[in-house]
């Protein structure tokens, strides 16, 4: 496994989950516990990964990339027909199932699901995927994909009527990459046939070259990769000089 490009302004020893570093093994994962008041600092993710076709080819099951919680109180990034999906339950149950896209919490299932403009993965290309999630504070969510080699591709959400509902971690347990032995799988459901199913996530465990997954208790800013950034700040800086000639 290779450490992560880190497309958002955090630094990754700060990460509250470091699946390079953490065990997530087995039934409850890493972390386990009450993480009280800091939900309302929303939450990061940051995960690189290289799919193979087998994580690519499934609409009927999805695969886990990082998630944190259970079926009641959980969020998560996930991979369903190629494409990257982002789930999150709060104050719900593990009957309830997600509705994409559906930004509404008062739509009847206590959770909110987006998907990612950026379309179908390919299989064998690297990926830096951002999620940042903070639905107290600014009821925002936003997700950033860049493939090696491309461009920053960028989504935001605005989500509506909260309500009540605080808490998207549960139990705060996070896991990585992982399709088996973990228990429950953030804002995923136990209703048969879904295919954010448990049962169907069971099983279906990410088959490619799994990165660095980092997960941070707070929200944070998307941004380009460093190499991205001084590029274009060499850019502007020939500019400037062609401009004053």
């Amino acid at each position: 496994m290779s450490h992560a490009a880190i497309i958002v302004n955090l630094d990754p020893s700060t990460a509250r989950f470091d699946s390079l570093v953490d065990d997530d093994s087995g039934p409850g994962g890493f972390g386990a516990g009450d993480p009280g008041a800091e939900n309302a600092n929303g939450l990061t993710f940051n995960v690189t990964f290289t799919p193979v076709a087998g994580d690519l080819d499934s609409s009927t099951a999805a695969v886990s990339l990082v998630e944190i919680g259970g079926d009641a109180n959980g969020s998560g990034l996930y991979l369903l027909g190629g494409e990257l999906h982002f789930i999150s339950k709060m104050n719900g149950s593990g009957p309830n199932v997600p509705a994409f896209d559906d930004l509404d919490w008062a739509s009847g299932n206590n959770m909110i699901g987006a998907t990612s403009s950026f379309g179908a993965l390919t299989a064998g290309t690297e990926y830096s995927v951002a999620v940042v999630f903070d639905p107290i504070t600014s009821a925002s969510l936003e997700i950033g994909v860049l493939p090696t080699g491309g461009s920053l591709s960028m989504d935001s959400f605005s989500l509506l009527n909260i309500g009540t509902k605080n808490n998207w971690s549960g139990d705060d347990s996070a896991s990585a990459f992982r399709g088996t032995d973990i228990g429950n799988f953030g804002g995923a459901s136990v209703g048969t046939g879904d295919p954010f199913e448990e049962a169907q996530i069971n099983g279906n465990t990410f088959e490619g070259s799994a990165g660095q997954a980092l997960y941070w208790s707070r929200n944070s800013m998307i941004i380009p990769e460093p190499s991205g950034l001084a590029f274009l700040g060499l850019g502007l800086l020939l500019l400037f000089g062609n401009r004053r000639r």
